[in-house]
């Protein structure tokens, strides 16, 4: 697999250093879709997924949505997003690492499943939940044998 239209096409992907893969992923910029489109992708979503009488209502099942590699050993499934929050499944395979970042909004987390640990040694582990106001940083997470973790994410 190459990089298209890139002067890294004749580059294998695999031929990058892991952290420098991270490192380049972390760097793009979201690209939102124009208003309408937008709108556009929501009301396909609704019409899909919710049941007559509750169009306000959101449900996505376990086999909907797609897994994005973000990082190595690092995947984003993302279950909603909105103007003012965002709500994602990160699953780190065991090794997997998040880097350092700040928080725009607020960010509330729940370990589903396993383990994760922070670089300023707070260990979050099953049935923890963790909540990291706006303005603030989060150091490198580690999850040494893997874990699911659900967040939400208010925009500011």
């Amino acid at each position: 697999m190459t990089i298209p239209d890139s002067p890294l096409s004749d580059l294998p992907l695999d031929a990058l250093d892991p952290l420098d893969e991270q490192a380049l992923l972390l760097a793009l910029a979201p690209i939102a879709p124009p208003p309408a489109g937008r709108a556009r992708m929501l009301a396909q979503l609704r019409s899909q997924t919710a049941p007559a009488g509750t169009a306000s209502m959101l449900t996505v099942r376990r086999e909907q949505g797609q897994w994005i590699q973000i990082a190595p050993r690092v995947e984003r499934k993302t279950l909603m997003q909105t103007a003012t929050m965002s709500a994602f499944l990160f699953r780190l395979a065991p090794g997997g690492v998040l880097p350092e970042h700040e928080h725009d909004g607020d960010e509330e987390s729940l370990c589903l499943e396993g383990e994760a640990v922070l670089d300023d040694g707070l260990r979050i582990a099953t049935g923890d939940f963790h909540f990291a106001p706006a303005g603030g940083r989060h150091p490198v997470l580690r999850s040494p044998g893997g874990c699911l973790l659900y967040v939400r994410c208010a925009h500011a």
